[in-house]
């Protein structure tokens, strides 16, 4: 996993400095430039405005409006500026278009080593969609990051969530970069029904192919005891003390995980520390 390019979308009303720290951090460790994308959303108009008449009445609603945008990014790009400042990074800066559409970023996002962005509140639909639109779509690793991210200050100790699936195997894939740096890596299966591709001489299989990457990882095996799969992944994690979770990201189809829940929705609701998804 060789970083040189960084996507960092960040979105209005929201706070952003764990994400972007973490951004620059990386930027400076692997030598790599940061983009900040701004997502925002359409001011909304005053009632007064539906009621301009005339060139001049127009120009002066379209001012205002151009006025409020700036409002809402200025001090997004200024806060993305200082960072890239104190940590001496290369960097790069855009907006999108207005309530521009998932499938868009996720276009942008193919144009990076990485992404990064703001791990949803549990409530904020639109977050979320904006994250397994990413994931699923963008062919790029996403690392998503809690406002108030626990751990440590470096991808120290890292929890490989495994279960022998395509999606993990990328997620894996996506991550050496980081699980080769690290100095504690635990390889986490969760008995369920889909593990089955991690049985036997296949989870041997595993610890020798990081093995010969220079991970001397930790297989850990546990079973479910009642809880959500994604629960029990994020309770290992708490017990590891671990700085990074990586996993695949929607093993299911996105209508059943919608619908019924699933790990990665899970994850996405609850982590305290970034996860890095692939699918």
């Amino acid at each position: 996993m060789d970083i040189k390019d960084i996507l960092l979308f960040l979105q209005q009303g929201a706070p952003c400095t764990a994400q972007t720290d973490l951004a620059m951090r990386l930027a400076s460790e692997y030598g790599a430039e940061v983009t900040g994308l701004c997502l925002f959303s359409e001011p909304a108009p005053r009632p007064a405005d539906a009621y301009a008449i005339g060139s001049a009445a127009v120009a002066d609603v379209l001012a205002d409006r151009d006025q409020a945008v700036r409002d809402l990014i200025e001090p997004i790009e200024t806060a993305f500026r200082q960072a890239a400042a104190a940590y001496d990074c290369r960097v790069g800066w855009g907006i999108s278009g207005p309530d521009e559409p998932m499938q868009l970023s996720a276009l942008r996002a193919r144009f990076a080593d990485l992404a990064i962005m703001r791990r949803p509140a549990p409530q904020d639909h639109a977050g979320r969609d904006l994250v397994a639109t990413l994931a699923r779509t963008s062919g790029t690793p996403c690392l998503v990051v809690p406002d108030k991210a626990s751990g440590g200050k470096t991808f120290d100790r890292i929890v490989l969530a495994w279960n022998g699936s395509r999606e993990a195997k990328c997620a894996l894939d996506d991550s050496l970069g980081f699980i080769e740096r690290a100095s504690s890596v635990k390889a986490l299966i969760i008995d369920s029904d889909t593990t089955s591709k991690a049985d036997g001489r296949w989870t041997t299989a595993l610890l020798e192919h990081l093995a010969r990457h220079g991970v001397n990882a930790e297989l850990h095996r546990v079973g479910r005891s009642g809880e959500d799969i994604g629960d029990a992944i994020l309770h290992n994690c708490g017990a590891f003390g671990a700085d990074l979770l990586v996993m695949g990201a929607y093993g299911h189809p996105w209508g059943t995980e919608s619908i019924l829940g699933g790990a990665t929705r899970t994850v996405l609701s609850r982590a305290t520390i970034p996860v890095l998804m692939s699918h």
